[in-house]
């Protein structure tokens, strides 16, 4: 058998070291802020403003599928 060693005590006591050193552990805190969502502006009143409105022919005005006729939209 050897002798002892007492410089050699400490190779078995690392788990509790480890368990010292989670004990010191910091706790921070961040706060996550939303990123704002860019929207859009509206368009100046000086810009010229143009409506185009198309005919369709009186066949196309009606549905394919239940012959109603059909209406504008925005109107």
């Amino acid at each position: 058998l050897k002798p002892y060693d007492e410089s050699q005590g400490d190779l078995f006591n690392e788990a509790e070291c480890e368990a010292a050193k989670e004990e010191e552990v910091e706790v921070v805190t961040t706060t996550i802020t939303k990123k704002k969502r860019g929207k859009r502006k509206p368009l100046p009143k000086t810009l010229p403003r143009e409506v185009i409105e198309l005919d369709l022919n009186d066949d196309e005005k009606q549905c394919t599928c239940c012959q109603h006729n059909l209406h504008k939209i925005g109107e």
